[in-house]
């Protein structure tokens, strides 16, 4: 089995300039043709992962529904001041996600919260 290292492919500076720097405009360019969708995140060739439409239009769900109920902001020391999250504190293996860090989730508004605490008590009456 020959699994390929995403974390360098996704380095290539070629494909990706600047790619230590966050710059989620980047994609928005056109015209890369060996890269049609951005990311080798499933896989590439006839191998690729035929779920990978379902997938990311899932988590375009989750994460629009997230936006929309809540305020993401820092976190503030002791002394008010923000603690900055370093993007780079991750776990490392052949799968990575970033470790836990602080932030605080507040409802956008009391009709938001109502919207969410209605929508968890259906999904709790069909479980």
């Amino acid at each position: 089995m020959i699994i390929p290292c995403i974390w360098n492919m996704h380095r290539n500076e070629k494909e990706f300039p600047n790619s230590y720097t966050f710059d989620p405009e980047r994609f928005l360019s056109q015209g890369v043709e060996s890269l049609v969708d951005g990311h080798y995140s499933f896989g590439f060739g006839r191998r690729k992962c035929p779920g990978q439409h379902l997938a990311a239009k899932s988590v375009w769900i989750a994460i629009v529904q997230l936006l929309w109920a809540f305020n993401i902001e820092p976190c503030k020391d002791a002394s008010g001041n923000v603690i900055n999250v370093d993007p780079e504190n991750c776990t490392s293996g052949l799968t990575s996600r970033p470790n836990d860090f602080p932030v605080n989730i507040v409802p956008r508004s009391a009709a938001h919260l109502e919207t969410i605490m209605s929508s968890h008590e259906r999904t709790q009456i069909r479980v």
